[in-house]
């Protein structure tokens, strides 16, 4: 008899599908836009504000996120937020001024974070009790591949129907994604469906049951884990937040300046760092899959031993980056090794925090992440601008991917057993 696939991987393909159409369509899809807004009279710099405005400014809706999904609903707060984002997005391709450009920047970021980040994790966390990892990682590849269709895409459009025109369809294709997936298929845990999280059988429960009764204690509880409260107070909580702002700082600190390390000190040409960019953006794909499974197959420790080993492995090669062959080899590990910025953080801090108030704290983790997101290119672009190189900044970068793998054990060691309270 063939064995029917179970609803929880629908859900992880759901959530590719939802990655894709939002860090695909809209992040990724950016970069192609840039040129061409520029080509209107707006400085490389203004153009720059637009993407941070949207992550930046989205980040406060972290702050009240877990309260709105508590008081308005998982399903219905992702309707909102799509709506929001995807007509935000739209509206980008009317504007001619800076200020309107930012306005609707915010409003785009405000409707962003409320689909995308937070949600992601809440879903995998409640649905995943075992394969986690992999599930995330899947799920996560929906970004590298949905960006790298979507980048494509673009790039035609602009060639046929000009930039607004592309902002435009990439707004309509995104929400049209969005929608029937938060409608239809994707749910905040799986008892609303009446099924357990993936690992946990209904035999388990009654086993659970007997044992505790014997016992003379309560029934058991799914959902488990330490109250944020609680784990504030903890070290735990700070390695984390440690941990994530090293890990997102110095990956992103690469990623954003990687394209301009090519043309301006190795020589190349920009389709040629264009395609490098390509090929990392694709990488990333078959890296978080690989990365999740060593996660669930090995542990924490070997996933971040996974990440310093191709981190060490794309620095040689960014050495020798001048050269096209190794500039591509560069490209594929640091795609590869990329792959633990999208999966460490959700998986960590499930692992450490359980499900009970997963929300609350994966919210304060996404807010520290992505103001490292942030800061981490401009510090890079500082370090070049000061110094005409970036040399600087390889050398700062490679000793955080070295502290990463330290502090990931630290923080794994120091929230041993929190997810059972």
């Amino acid at each position: 008899m063939k064995k029917k696939l179970s609803y929880h991987w629908i859900v992880v393909g759901a959530l590719f599908i939802q990655y894709a159409a939002t860090i695909g369509a809209t992040t990724n899809s950016f970069n192609v836009l840039s040129p061409a807004i520029m080509k209107e009279g707006f400085s490389a710099t203004q153009v720059q504000l637009i993407p941070m405005a949207t992550g930046v400014l989205g980040l406060a809706m972290c702050l009240v996120l877990p309260q709105l999904l508590d008081k308005y609903g998982f399903t219905r707060m992702m309707l909102i937020g799509t709506v929001v984002a995807g007509g935000a997005m739209a509206m980008r391709s009317f504007c001619h001024s800076f200020t309107s450009m930012i306005v609707w920047a915010v409003i785009q970021g405000l409707g962003f974070c409320v689909i995308c980040g937070v949600p992601f994790g809440i879903v995998l966390t409640n649905w995943f009790h075992e394969s986690r990892g992999t599930a995330t990682g899947i799920a996560a590849s929906g970004s590298a591949l949905g960006g790298f269709l979507f980048v494509q895409g673009t790039n035609i459009m602009i060639e046929h129907m000009g930039w607004r025109s592309a902002n435009l369809m990439l707004a309509v294709v995104s929400t049209a994604l969005l929608l029937p997936i938060f409608i239809f298929i994707l749910r905040a845990t799986p008892e609303e469906k009446g099924l357990l999280p993936y690992g946990i059988t209904p035999e388990m429960v009654e086993e659970e049951k007997r044992e505790l009764a014997e016992a003379g204690e309560t029934a058991p509880d799914t959902i488990r884990g330490i109250m944020f409260k609680d784990f504030v107070k903890t070290p735990a909580f700070w390695w984390l937040c440690i941990t994530m702002f090293v890990l997102q700082f110095s990956t992103m600190g690469v990623y954003s300046n990687i394209n301009i390390y090519l043309q301006r000190e190795m020589g190349h040409t920009a389709m040629f760092a264009g395609l490098v960019y390509a090929v990392v953006v694709l990488s990333q794909a078959p890296g978080k899959v690989l990365v999740g499974w060593i996660h669930d197959k090995f542990g924490v420790v070997w996933g971040s031993a996974y990440g310093l080993i191709l981190g060490a492995v794309f620095f040689v090669f960014l050495l020798m980056a001048g050269q096209p062959a190794m500039a591509m080899i560069m490209g594929i590990a640091f795609g590869m090794r990329n792959a633990i910025s999208s999966v460490m953080p959700p998986y960590m801090t499930a692992y450490i925090v359980g499900r009970r108030d997963y929300t609350k704290i994966f919210a304060i983790i996404s807010i520290i992440s992505g103001a490292a997101c942030t800061l981490g290119p401009l510090f890079g672009g500082f370090l070049y601008d000061k110094t005409g190189s970036f040399n600087l900044a390889w050398i700062i970068f490679g000793v955080m991917f070295v502290i990463v793998f330290f502090i990931s054990i630290i923080t794994f060691r120091a929230g041993e057993g929190m997810d059972e309270l």
